[in-house]
């Protein structure tokens, strides 16, 4: 587990984006500042990752109304979600 949490911390910082894992309904960021990712914020967002992660093999990717992209993919009892990704400069942030 601290292969994983060094792993995990390690990539969040290299893409500056958040990486969670939520076992049981129990969520951990390896993120900085988790307190401002929507995934860390929004149960919905969280259901909705997990939901359509459970019926399929493939990496889940959704994209929200601000053109933000989030992925979920399930490996064995875990989900590992990450996001947002931007595919525009935004010219302010939107909490």
């Amino acid at each position: 587990m601290n292969n994983q949490k060094y792993i995990l911390g390690h990539l969040a910082g290299i893409v500056h984006t958040g990486i969670y894992c939520m076992q049981e309904k129990q969520l951990v960021s390896y993120e900085e500042h988790s307190e401002y990712n929507p995934i860390c914020h929004s149960g919905t967002l969280r259901c909705t990752l997990a939901d359509r992660a459970e019926v399929q093999k493939e990496p889940v990717i959704i994209r929200d109304e601000f053109h933000m992209f989030y992925s979920c993919v399930k490996w064995e009892n875990t989900y590992y979600m990450m996001g947002p990704f931007s595919t525009q400069v935004l010219p302010f942030l939107r909490y």
